[in-house]
């Protein structure tokens, strides 16, 4: 089996994951796209069937696969990826000891969203799916999620239409250049995780 068979595969898995967590998370949960983790799965999982569905059609082709698939699945790798580890490395340990468990996998929708999702996303991109090689340009260009995400929910936080959800946006319970450095570093973070699957990806071809 070729890679890119595997990597059809590997994003039909993806999509029926996500399609299944978000069942859960309809059925047991009333915040729904509030959070980045919500809605970089619902990128992911817009990205993966594209990408799968463009798959299918060519499978037994050598066709290079279209720019905008190839940046759709770069995004959806990133932001999955920064979600996972946001979360492994801020988020749970702040739940206290058992807060690994309660984030990422005490529930199926946080199992999906948080675990296996990123892992499956990243595993894909970067050793199965063959893509055109990537630039520093699009490492630009794959924060732009994020930044939208960010500045949203700043302002909706400034407007008190909503609060948080996560605690670097509550700009009134701490100093506004608090929350202005930890978006700097969550974007710069993100800058980052894209770089690094950008040169293990190029790497690995």
């Amino acid at each position: 089996m070729d890679n890119r068979a595997k990597a059809l595969i590997a994003n039909i898995i993806i999509v029926l994951t996500e399609i299944s967590g978000f069942i859960w998370h309809f059925l047991h949960e009333k915040e729904t796209f509030r959070y980045y983790t919500q809605d970089s799965n619902l990128f992911s999982l817009i990205a993966s069937t594209a990408f799968a569905v463009w798959l299918l059609k060519n499978l037994k082709t050598k066709a290079k696969v279209p720019m905008i698939l190839r940046m759709l699945r770069y995004m959806g790798a990133t932001a999955l990826s920064l979600t996972f580890l946001v979360v492994l490395l801020i988020l749970a340990p702040a739940k206290g000891a058992n807060g690994h468990y309660i984030m990422m996998f005490s529930k199926w929708s946080s199992f999906c969203f948080h675990t296996l999702c990123p892992i499956l996303s990243f595993i894909s991109f970067c050793f199965l799916e063959k893509h055109e090689k990537l630039t520093m340009k699009d490492n630009f260009i794959v924060i732009v999620p994020t930044c939208i995400y960010a500045v949203v929910l700043l302002i909706m936080n400034a407007a008190r239409i909503i609060e948080g959800p996560y605690f670097f946006f509550h700009i009134y319970e701490q100093p506004v250049w608090t929350s202005i450095m930890w978006l700097i570093v969550l974007v710069t973070f993100d800058f980052l995780i894209g770089l690094a699957i950008r040169k293990i990806a190029v790497a690995k071809r």
